[in-house]
């Protein structure tokens, strides 16, 4: 009759089992050479059988480690690899018999003949790996470590170029490779400064790009680039940074763009700025005068109060989604800057934003804007077209002054005030819709507006400040709303186009120049055929008049009495 043994060993809190099928049980045996904190128990119960417990001591295994054999047979110990036997930053040598032997009393894989049975330990020693780092085309121009030995499992930090001295005339240094044929910016297996786990040995290959492409850089050494380099180039910084450390090392890079030559682009939308949630995060590169170009991070959330003022080499800007406001004077200056998205977020854009941004060529205003503030784009003379959303209400003073390359423009219907001098010197403007609600155009609201031919005043507006309409050479008629009291001094002073025009029932007074050098003005309706008219200069020159038709009314207004003010009597 034959049974079935099952022998069990607890072994490094594993409980490992197998069975085996002798005839007869004629004897215990105990494996005497007990570690009590990896072998707890060890106990064999096999006719002609000897165990051979294998420890794995520090170590880690992936098949089992108990081997049965049978008395005076010969065998081979498992292999290392067999067993799945590793340690990480060790070297197996072999098997003892003791954890701390310092000697191997078997091999890997050695012959023995079965006596007896043996609780065996590996044994272990530490293992280092060469790290090579190959130039791969360029040159090493100050004295750095080429190979590094290193302890397998521990991590280095790959090196900058910087620390290192990498140097390749007419590249830029990107990263690491593990091949030698790595040539671009997707070859880069690691960045500068990545950490990375030695597991072996290994060679990393320089990656280079030329210089007009792109340069990979940590805080360490992008203030040192922007200051030695001199040709155009895309700077791509990484890292991870508190708010104060950001914003140390903003003020650090802007003081090197205000030096040297040759155009700087910075992408900063990988970097991480690490915050209170309820903190603001702005952008401050005053008078960088070298930035060319720039991605924001992902975090800032606000467009400072002179952020780019006076960076006249900027071209492009890409805003974060995350911003939702930018600060008076923000792009004051930038000259360069031909286009420019602003984030569907972003309800605040604060007075001069985009003053003299003169090769700005369109742009749309978000929906979330409710106003158009004092010269937001006062002087941006290639402006051709904008788009202003619904939800503005109001367009400030000199809001588009300056403009002369803005065709047309829709104004919302919501607005209900236009400011003082808002469209002056729009030369290429035509024609304008002024919507219902508001109430006065203001002192100088079209001065020059030479190409002007037509303008619809809403009802609603009870006042024409003065010169209103000055310069508006091509004008040839309008229809002033019969709400208006009075026509300010020089209100269409210059308009040599006009023909004629109605004066309203309701107007009691008329200012100096009113209708001045409006050569070809030849007939005004006015309401009053009498009027007192008052020098401009003199009040004692003072005169009763009458004025019996159209024809008279013009000649009177543009020539007679063109220095006068006019009241009705």
């Amino acid at each position: 009759m034959k049974k079935i043994v099952l022998a069990v060993f607890i072994f490094a809190g594993l409980v490992l089992s197998c069975s085996d099928d002798p005839e007869v049980i004629t004897e215990t045996v105990t494996v005497t050479e007990t570690v009590t904190e990896t072998v707890t128990e060890t106990v064999i119960q096999i006719k002609d059988h000897y165990a051979i417990v294998l420890s794995a001591n520090g170590g880690t295994m992936t098949e089992g480690a108990l081997v049965l054999k049978q008395a005076e047979s010969s065998a081979n110990l498992p292999t290392a690899s067999s067993l799945g036997l590793r340690r990480v930053g060790y070297s197996f040598v072999g098997w003892g018999t003791a954890s701390d032997a310092e000697e191997a009393l078997y091999e890997d894989g050695a012959a023995y003949t079965v006596t007896k049975s043996l609780l065996l330990f590996a044994l272990w020693e530490e293992r280092d790996f060469t790290v090579t780092y190959d130039a791969n085309g360029g040159e090493w121009t100050e004295q750095a470590t080429k190979n590094v030995s290193i302890q397998e499992g521990n991590e280095l930090t790959l090196p900058t170029a910087a620390k290192t001295g990498l140097l390749r005339t007419g590249y830029s240094f990107l990263g690491w490779a593990t091949s030698q044929q790595a040539t671009a910016a997707s070859d880069v297996e690691y960045w500068q400064g990545d950490t990375y786990e030695v597991m072996g040995d290994i060679t990393f290959y320089a990656v280079w790009l030329k210089k007009e492409n792109c340069l990979y850089a940590t805080a360490d050494d992008i203030v040192e680039w922007i200051e030695k380099l001199e040709d155009d180039t895309t700077i791509v910084l990484t890292g991870e940074f508190t708010k104060s450390e950001y914003e140390v090392l903003q003020t650090n890079m802007v003081s090197a763009l205000k030096k040297g030559k040759g155009g700087i682009f910075l992408d900063l939308s990988d970097i991480v700025i690490s915050s209170d949630s309820s903190e603001e995060i702005g952008v401050y590169f005053y008078g960088a005068t070298r930035l060319s170009g720039i991605e924001l991070p992902s975090m800032v959330t606000v467009i400072s109060s002179d952020a780019f003022s006076g960076c006249s080499s900027l071209t492009s800007i890409t805003i974060p989604d995350g911003v939702t406001s930018i600060g008076s004077w923000a792009f004051n200056g930038c000259s360069g800057l031909t286009i420019i998205t602003i984030p569907d977020g972003v309800t605040t854009i604060e007075d001069h934003t985009f003053y003299f941004c003169t090769s700005l060529t369109s742009i749309t205003i978000p929906d979330g804007v409710t106003s158009i503030e004092n010269s937001v784009f006062y002087g941006c003379t290639s402006l051709t077209s904008i788009t202003i959303p619904d939800g503005v209400t109001s367009i400030g003073d000199s809001a588009f002054r300056g403009c002369p390359s803005l065709t047309s423009i829709m104004i919302p219907d919501g607005v209900t005030s236009i400011g003082d001098g808002a469209f002056s010197g729009c030369f290429s403007l035509t024609n304008i819709m002024i919507p219902y609600g508001v109430t006065s155009i203001e002192d100088g609201t079209f001065v020059f507006c030479e190409n002007l031919t037509s303008i619809i005043i809403p009802d609603s507006v009870t006042s024409i400040k003065s010169q209103a309409f000055l310069g508006c050479s091509s004008l040839t008629t309008i229809t002033i709303p019969e709400g208006v009291t009075s026509i300010e001094s020089k209100t269409f002073s210059q308009c040599s186009s006009l023909i004629d025009i109605t004066i309203p029932d309701g107007v009691t007074s008329i200012g100096y120049e009113a209708f001045n050098q409006c050569y070809n003005l030849t007939n005004v309706s006015l309401p009053h055929s009498n009027w007192k008219v008052t020098h401009k200069y003199q009040a004692t020159d003072s005169n009763d008049i009458s004025v019996p038709d159209g024809v008279t009314a013009a000649t009177y207004l543009k020539e007679t009495y063109s220095d006068y003010n006019w009241e009705k009597r």
